[in-house]
């Protein structure tokens, strides 16, 4: 069975075969869900890492962020519904601030938040 021929490799197995590939697309904490959402959608990937810290040389992994979170997090977000209906009757964006200009950062935050209640 091709099951039991699985059981004997590791996640390192994996990644010694594929001589450790570097991160090559990650968002930080401070990049908003629309540059999480460009991002996915022009590498074809559907979750990111998330690296934060002080400055670019200092980045630590934070989390992941996935598309399904930045879906949640859009389809929950208050004001969502009066800015598209909005968009719907004027045919423009309104000048107030959307979701899309939220950090990742309060995404990551968000689905923390969900998972304890």
């Amino acid at each position: 069975m091709k099951t039991r021929a699985l059981e004997k490799y590791t996640v390192r197995d994996v990644l010694e075969y594929r001589g450790h590939p570097q991160l090559q697309h990650t968002v930080g904490e401070r990049d908003t869900v629309e540059d999480a959402l460009e991002l996915m959608y022009a590498h074809d990937v559907v979750s990111l890492p998330v690296l934060g810290g002080s400055n670019s040389d200092d980045q630590a992994f934070v989390d992941i962020v996935s598309v399904y979170d930045l879906r949640d997090y859009i389809t929950n977000s208050q004001g969502l519904e009066e800015e598209v209906d909005f968009q719907m009757l004027s045919g423009r964006a309104s000048s107030k601030p959307t979701v899309l200009e939220d950090t990742v950062a309060q995404v990551v935050r968000s689905r923390k938040h969900a998972s304890q209640e």
